[in-house]
């Protein structure tokens, strides 16, 4: 449950055991309507607190939605905290990884159109790439 508290948020109970917040679970879970309920209930800040949090090994909820393989939860969390595409946990996992541990095909194939796209906007943009060694 989310208690709003003056200019942020306080979850109550709703850090698990190992340390997911209310987005971790609903990108798990592939549940996109907790995701909307979350932008027409909260304000911006309180949204973009709950994306930047992690958990301790720095799970973001963009990996936990790429567990999850719904697709359309995967754009909306890319959509709102795109600097989250390229982050790694503490084990040195990326969103491929946890796409893999979630055993769907879409969302690895979500993960390779957006990394294509982001490489063409760079090329537009005349910006070097700099390579991660993804796969």
């Amino acid at each position: 449950r989310l208690e709003k508290v003056d200019e942020g948020i306080r979850v109550l109970g709703g850090i698990t055991s190992d340390g997911m917040n209310f987005m971790h679970c609903a990108a798990i879970e592939g549940k996109q309507k907790s995701f909307e309920w979350a932008s027409q209930t909260l304000n911006e800040t309180d949204v973009d607190f709950l994306l930047h949090e992690t958990t301790p090994i720095k799970m973001s909820v963009l990996h936990a939605a790429m567990i999850g393989g719904d697709v359309s939860t995967l754009e909306w969390v890319n959509e709102k905290a795109p600097f989250l595409f390229k982050e790694k946990d503490d084990h040195g996992l990326n969103l491929y990884h946890y796409g893999a541990t979630g055993g769907f095909v879409e969302p690895l194939q979500w993960a390779e159109e957006e990394e294509n796209k982001r490489k063409e906007r760079q090329r537009e943009e005349g910006e070097e790439m700099e390579e991660e060694g993804w796969l």
